[in-house]
């Protein structure tokens, strides 16, 4: 993975495919994708959060517009 300063500095864009299989390698090989469980059961859970609006004007919009009926 290592590439001399010079042909990075030459390069003209991003290529995924030079440098994501051996990253994806790596973080396998590390366990990050797996870590130990800590504290109680009921301790670990997540909250699936929504994906932002792909504008994000229209999310703050609805804020604001909900904001303001309310008073």
């Amino acid at each position: 993975m290592a590439t001399a300063p010079q042909e990075l500095q030459a390069r003209k864009r991003y290529e995924p495919a030079d440098v994501e299989p051996e990253l994806m390698r790596r973080w396998l090989a590390s366990g990050i994708f797996h870590p130990e469980p800590a504290g109680e059961a009921a301790e670990n859970y997540s909250i699936a959060i929504p994906p932002p609006n792909i504008t994000g004007a229209l999310h703050m919009g609805h804020a604001l517009n909900a904001r303001s009926r309310t008073r």
